[in-house]
Parts: C-alpha cells; structure tokens; sequence
C-alpha cells in the first residue's frame, strides 16, 4: 500500500482519481450507486391499436428498456387518466362514445423520460335506436319525413320500407315522402332497417294519415263543475274537435291524474278528497289545447234506511206484529204477524217467521203467488237509493217428487207502485218495475241450497215528497219442491248530511 506523508500531495492525488472516474462514465447516464451507470428508458415496442365490443373493456401495454425504477403515466386524448400509473392499462367498460380514443404512456426515471406513440380505440356495437320514427298526420300535398336516430360501430347502412316493400333510394337515417296524396298515401305504413357488420335491428312502424284539410284543435263543450254527495255518482265531460286522433288528460289542481285519459272523468261515487278543480288537456295531431277549469264540491252525505224486513236467525223466532206488512197468495191474504207459520191448502208451504216472501208448492193450484209490501213517503232530499235482498233457493228430491230448476219454477218481481189506493197483485197500479228475476241462482242439483246478496239501484227522483209501496211479489208456475224465498231486505237512501 503506497502511503505519502506529503498532505498536499496526497489531497491532489485525490482529486485527480475522481476526475478520472467522472470522465470515464459514458455520455446520457447518470452515476449509481457504487459508480454503476443509469440508462434512461427507451420503448422497444409501442402501445398497439385495439379493437373492442361495447361493454366490454380494452387493454394496452408497452415495452421499456432502460434503468429502473420506471414510472408510468396514461393518457387519453392527451390527457392523464387518474390512477392510470403502470406498464399496463385497462380501459373501463366501453361505450360506442369511446370509440376513436387515442392512448399513449409517459415512461420516466431519474435519467429521463420517453412519450409512447398513440394507440387507437374503436368500439363495435350492433345498431341500437335511440329515437324511433313516429307517426305522422299531414295535409296532402304537404312534404312529410320519417326519421331515426341510432348508436352503432360504422359502416351503418338504412333501408326504409313501406309495408313490406323496400322503398328504392331510401338508404339514409331519413325518409321524405315529397307529396302525400289522400287517395295513394292514407294509411300508408313504414319502417326502417339498420344494419352494420355485427348485426341488424328493425324500428317500429309508423303510421302516416293524410287528410283533406285541417279541423283547427277547438273544445266545443267545456266540462262544468258540480255539486254532489259524498257516496254519489257524477262525471265530468269535454266534447272536443280536432285533426286525427284526439287525447285526453285529466288535471286536479293542474297535476295530471293517473290513467285519466277519456273524454269522460267518472267518479263512481265521488268521496270528499275528490273535491278540487279539474281541467282536461286534449290534444290532436296537430296540437294542444287545455279546457277551462270545473270546480267539484263533494258535500258530507248520510245514509238512512227507510224500511226493513229484518228476517230472524237462529234461533227462528216467530214473527211479531209488523204494523203494514202484508203478505198474499192466491186468493188468500192474510196479514204477517198474526201466526208463527201458516199453510194454504195443497201446498208444501210453511212459513216460520224468517222468510219475508216464498213459493214452495210441491203440487196443487197453479200459479202459487207470495208477497210482501210496505207503504213509505220519499224524503224531498234524496240523491240515491238501494234496494237490497238476501235470496235463497233451494232444490230437492224425493219419492215422489222431481225438481226442475231448469224451467220457469219461480219469478220475483218487484215494483214501485201508486199508494193511493189499495194493494192490488200484479200490474195494477205499477209506477216502475225495479227488477224481473226468473229461477234466481236455480242451478243447484238435489238437496242444494244457495244464498245470494242482491242490490238494485232505484231511481226516485220522480217520486221525491211523495208516498208510495215497494212490493216483492212471486209466483210459482210449475209444482215442485224449488224452494224462493227472501230474507233480510231493506232499502237504504243517501240525503245530506245533517
């Protein structure tokens, strides 16, 4: 080991062995660590193109030379992509909009950096319709065009058709029909066809109305407000003229109303909540035009019964007197009451106080006829009336005896009659007949029995302050054991509310 005892000469020999060493590193690299040399990064292999379908992802990748370590930056368009920071990429799924996308990478270290070429993106995708053709209403002779508007990889080719026909010429995203005619062109369909090399898609059909001349959009009757009970029927109405089709949409305090698109708004019944303003807006093929406003008020309402016949349930207790409830058959009339059963000669028949109107005749004199009747005065105020009837029938069987419920065993009818003078069967005296029912739910075979709940709306308008009979009548025609009756009847009016 050479040793100088001179500190000046070895300081200077010091010197100069670095300087040697800084000398001897070659041109573009930079000192590493124990003197080793640092090579700045160099791309062997570029970022290649890349084709991909839509919704799908895309991958791009370089090759580097140079020392490590390297770090890596993506951009798209010449913009970093956050997050984007290694050898290679991977795109997120693909949209047709990504298509055409250019790609390249930064590549750096501490001697340097290199910028790679751009690799392209293009997005395949089958044509999809973004905006389909629409209907058309036209005056004739007046240039019409049919368009669409769709997302697809190029190359996109179109072919319109009308009906089935494919219509020369027609290859663009539109079509114009230059001079619709009345007579060759009304009612006249269309359709298009979009095609690129993944695959093919067919837009709706259109319809295409050409007419004679244009009805200016006018409503020719405004629906008008009204005043009803709360559990009453009502309807507001628009009558409307106009070119082509007409449609309707209703408005409660200007909010559309869901599913309210006839020229009727029925409220069946109208409840309190439906109290509001309500206008309707109505539209042609030409344009829009909103009705004037008709204000509904709902007022509370009661319900009163203004006649019962109860009937008994188990167990079957007798009738009690029922002032001016009367029942008759035949000839026979014999006040309801007055026994707890009763039974006329030649007849099966046998009331034990829960039936209000019966034919039950096994055999004897034809026609075997029941009833039952109340005289009632009709407030001034009613807006609604209901008849209801529990019915039972019943067949059976036996040793001598066959049912029929296929024939005209049993009728029920029921009127409105004159209170003026004396109850009378029938027709005599009939204002209105409510209801004619032939063999009601006689469709039981042997030793069957049927309950059934009837209502009957009752118009009393013409009656209203005045006092008439509601009467329940039956008659049997044929003898068996087909068994009519009624139960539990009462009739219900709706008037304001106190």
């Amino acid at each position: 080991m050479l040793k100088f005892r001179h500190p000046r000469l070895a300081m200077a020999w010091t010197y100069w062995s670095l300087g040697a060493l800084l000398l001897a590193l070659p041109v573009g690299c930079a000192s590493g660590t124990y003197g080793q040399a640092i090579v700045a990064p160099s791309l062997p292999a570029q970022p290649a193109d890349v084709t991909a379908a839509a919704g799908a992802t895309a991958q791009f990748s370089v090759a580097t030379y140079g020392s490590g370590p390297m770090t890596f930056q993506w951009r798209k368009n010449g913009t970093a992509i956050p997050l984007a920071t290694s050898a290679g990429y991977t795109t997120p799924t693909l949209t047709l909009a990504d298509s055409g996308a250019k790609f390249s990478v930064l590549v750096s270290n501490r001697a340097g950096s290199v910028t790679s070429s751009e690799a392209s993106l293009t997005v395949t995708a089958p044509p999809t319709i973004l905006t389909q053709p629409i209907s058309k209403t036209v005056l004739f002779g007046t240039p019409t065009t049919f368009s669409v508007v769709v997302a697809a990889s190029a190359p996109i080719t179109y072919q319109w058709y009308r009906g089935t026909t494919a219509i020369p010429g027609a290859t663009s995203a539109s079509y114009t029909l230059p001079s619709p005619q009345v007579a060759t062109d009304n009612g006249a369909q269309f359709h298009v066809t979009i095609t690129n090399p993944i695959g093919s898609i067919t837009s709706n059909t259109v319809d295409l109305k050409v007419v004679p001349a244009i009805i200016p959009l006018a409503i020719t009757t405004q629906p008008l407000g009204i005043t009803v009970l709360d559990g009453i029927d009502t309807t507001l109405t628009v009558v409307a003229d106009g070119t082509g089709t007409l449609g309707y949409q209703w408005l409660k305090d200007g909010v559309e109303i869901v599913g309210a698109n006839t020229a009727s708004l029925v409220f069946a019944p109208a409840v309190l909540t439906d109290a509001g303003s309500y206008s309707v807006r109505v539209t042609d093929d030409f344009g829009t035009l909103t009705s004037a406003t008709a204000a509904i008020v709902v007022n509370p309402s009661q319900k009163l019964n203004l006649m019962a016949s109860p009937g008994f349930e188990i167990p079957n207790t007798p009738w009690t007197a029922m002032s001016t409830w009367y029942s008759a058959a035949g000839v026979f009339a014999t006040p309801i009451g007055t026994t707890a059963s009763r039974a006329h000669t030649g007849s099966n028949y046998s009331n034990q106080g829960n039936y209000v109107v019966n034919a039950n005749n096994a055999a004897g004199t034809m026609p075997w006829r029941d009833a039952d009747y109340q005289t009632l005065t009709i407030p001034a105020n009613v807006a609604k009336a209901t008849l209801k009837l529990w019915m039972f029938t019943y067949n059976s069987t036996g040793a001598t005896t066959t049912p029929n419920p296929a024939a005209a065993v049993n009728t029920l009818k029921i009127y409105l009659k004159d209170a003026t003078g004396a109850w009378t069967w029938g027709n005599t005296g009939v204002l209105a007949t409510l209801a004619t029912v032939t063999n009601m739910d006689v469709t039981a075979t042997s030793s069957t029995a049927a309950w059934t709940e009837k209502t009957y709306a009752i118009d009393l308008s013409a009656y209203l302050g005045q006092t008439i009979r509601i009467s329940l009548e039956t008659e049997q025609t044929t003898a068996g054991i087909t068994i009519f009756r009624t139960d539990d009847w009462n009739l219900e009016v709706t008037v304001p509310a106190p």
